[in-house]
């Protein structure tokens, strides 16, 4: 699988250590790898490409540009994504111990579901009583229909957001098994770190 995924890598020419990873802190966009043109070079050999926020590109988005960040030179970069990487797997710690600190903050969310879901159910009752008054004939159909609706607009946003809580304590479960493995990683590559090819660094 790993050497199939490698193959279909290549075929797509995949030329930048960090192609595909970068995302833009301005605008959200990704950024992509550029070569220095010929002028630009000056006659030079350059031994580095820029990495380039697609926001920049003014032909993209009907001529006007929709982000200001600067480019930033390859080999800079990437040695030092390169050296936080190693030094995160010789201590494997540091990552456990930002992610607990960072979930201590969001502690209240457990809570939050808890209060969602008895709204939740508030707002299922309400539901049902105000179609058993009209049902019952204690409720016209002028009265009746801005009261449903309103309170049916009221659970589909409650609901909305009960998804989305419950994606993100998914999401906080997966990153703690992923984390719990890093250290088993960690041992298995960090021994060969100073010699290792482009085409791992890229899995890594």
């Amino acid at each position: 699988e790993d050497n199939r995924r490698r193959n279909r890598q290549g075929r797509r020419g995949a030329k930048y250590l960090l192609q595909g990873l970068l995302q833009c802190q301005c605008c959200g966009y990704s950024y992509y790898g550029k070569p220095i043109s010929r002028s630009s070079a000056k006659g030079r050999v350059r031994h580095y490409a820029y990495y380039r926020c697609i926001g920049t590109d003014a032909y993209r988005f009907g001529g006007d540009r929709v982000c200001d960040n600067k480019q930033v030179r390859t080999d800079l970069l990437e040695e030092a994504v390169w050296e936080d990487i190693c030094s995160l797997l010789h201590d494997p710690e540091r990552v456990s111990a930002e992610f607990e600190r960072r979930l201590n903050r969001e502690e209240p969310a457990a809570l939050a579901v808890q209060q969602l879901e008895s709204q939740l159910q508030k707002v299922r009752r309400a539901i049902t009583r105000l179609i058993d008054a009209y049902e019952d004939g204690l409720l016209n159909k002028s009265e009746f229909e801005p009261r449903i609706k309103s309170s049916k607009e009221r659970l589909a946003k409650l609901e909305s957001e009960s998804t989305r809580l419950s994606e993100s304590q998914s999401e906080q479960s997966e990153l703690r098994l992923a984390i719990g493995h890093l250290e088993d990683f960690s041992k298995h590559v960090r021994d060969g770190l100073e010699t290792i090819d482009w085409t791992d660094k890229r899995e890594i």
